[in-house]
């Protein structure tokens, strides 16, 4: 009984700390996705929005699959 509550105790904190980096892998790829064209943009920010949102829906979107995929794949593969 104990190992089982020591395994999901363990399988927790890995979520836990899978979700705690993947947030922080989200927020500085999208600085340094906004920072680099922005450097080439020459302050048309309209330009750079519209260049860079199809990377920022990428980030988002894989950055989303691993931050609720993980959980679950963890618990089923218990």
């Amino acid at each position: 009984m104990s190992q089982a509550a020591s395994t999901d105790e363990a399988t927790l904190k890995k979520i836990k700390l899978v979700r705690f980096w993947t947030f922080g892998i989200f927020i500085l790829a999208f600085v340094v996705e906004t920072m680099l064209p922005g450097m080439f943009a020459n302050r048309n920010i309209g330009l750079l929005i519209q260049n860079i949102w199809p990377m920022w829906l990428l980030t988002f979107i894989v950055c989303a699959l691993v931050f609720f995929g993980y959980p679950w794949w963890a618990r089923r593969n218990k």
